[in-house]
């Protein structure tokens, strides 16, 4: 309280609500205008978020934006996770962050989740000491995102299937031999052409009758994406486009019992891990130098991961293990000061506070910093 009677206030303020007697003002803190953050109604960034409009909480459910900060310039830092993801946050932003409890507790094998700031973080890592688990700060795995059927224009199976093997002009797909993919499309109400053989009698290519019109008609044409209704389709529909995706382009690694799908597309290795996110599941991103025709180099894009949760081929690879992967978190490795950059926040109606960034969608917390007090005078 001053002398005066009068409240000071240093800075800018987010919200004040007045209740009563009563001032509350809130300080939200944020992440970068151009992090993207996923919306019912596909993908969206911080800068376009608008109040109203329908996020995802660290549990998959459906939430509201109910307030947005206005543009800060706070002290900036880049957070380092595991499989080479990282994120800048201003230096308030909040997290939901989890430990492993001592193993010589009796609580051993628990977690404990306090939420730090960003810079409360940065200032931790300068000390803990990386060879013991239980001081390594995590971010667990968001839950599968809830979301009803979708009337799609094409079927998901057949789109992800064109997706990777298909010709981007028109509606056929080249697939090495393989009758059952072709069983599956005509399945699902397509006529097929006569087998054309490529490539030395090692692939096949159909015409799928009908696929170029809805090709046409969806904006896909010359233009390969996943539209944002199939990455806001139901838990089902999403699986069977990432097993389209996969029996064109994935294989299996047996050793290490490890999914991969391999493309020379980014976009393809972008949505796919955004899919693979939606679900739960964490996913690598590897870009590496592969031998192409004729010997010329290309660069490609591995995305990896582990799923028990279903077989992600359809025709292929069916005695494969799905396991359980080990990890379901991604640790925080570093946190480092960076240039500032503009931020804004949201806030979020979930229970739990929380709201999920990025492609892999990371869980990160939305509490905001409030100054409550007796109003003596006016502001």
């Amino acid at each position: 309280d001053s002398p005066s009677g009068k409240l000071h206030i240093a800075g800018q303020i987010d919200l004040l609500v007045k209740k009563g007697n009563s001032i509350t003002i809130g300080d939200y803190k944020g992440l970068p205008l151009d992090t993207e953050i996923p919306t019912l109604e596909g993908w969206s960034t911080m800068k376009d978020l608008k109040v109203g409009d329908t996020v995802f909480d660290k549990d998959g459910k459906q939430c509201k934006v109910v307030v947005k900060s206005e543009i800060h310039n706070n002290p900036c830092y880049k957070i380092h996770f595991s499989k080479d993801i990282s994120i800048i946050a201003d230096e308030e932003h909040r997290w939901l962050i989890s430990f492993s409890t001592h193993p010589s507790t009796k609580y051993k094998g628990q977690l404990r989740e306090v939420i730090m700031t960003t810079k409360e973080l940065y200032e931790y890592l300068q000390y803990y000491n990386p060879k013991n688990q239980y001081q390594i700060p995590k971010i667990y795995l968001n839950k599968e995102l809830d979301l009803p059927e979708q009337n799609l224009p094409i079927d998901p199976y057949v789109l992800g299937l064109w997706l990777g093997d298909g010709t981007a002009d028109n509606g056929r797909i080249t697939q090495e031999l393989n009758a059952k993919s072709w069983e599956i499309i005509e399945s699902k109400g397509f006529e097929l052409s006569k087998n054309s053989e490529y490539r030395d009698k090692k692939a096949e290519t159909r015409t799928v009758y009908g696929l170029r019109a809805l090709l046409k008609d969806n904006h896909l044409l010359n233009n390969k994406h996943i539209p944002d209704i199939y990455q806001r389709s139901s838990r089902n529909q999403r699986i069977n486009l990432i097993r389209g995706l996969m029996d064109a382009d994935g294989f299996y690694e047996k050793i290490h019992k490890t999914f991969i799908m391999s493309t020379d597309h980014y976009w393809q290795a972008d949505g796919l891990i955004k899919v693979l996110s939606s679900l739960g599941i964490r996913a690598t991103l590897n870009r590496v130098n592969r031998p192409g025709y004729n010997t010329i180099s290309r660069v490609c894009y591995d995305v990896k991961f582990k799923t028990s949760k279903f077989n992600p081929f359809m025709c292929r690879n069916q005695e494969v293990e799905c396991v359980e992967p080990k990890i379901s978190y991604y640790s925080i490795k570093n946190v480092e000061k960076t240039e500032t950059v503009k931020t804004q926040c949201i806030q979020v109606d979930s229970p739990s506070h929380t709201y999920l960034c990025t492609r892999h969608m990371l869980v990160t917390h939305n509490t905001n910093k409030k100054i409550e007090t007796k109003e003596k005078s006016s502001l």
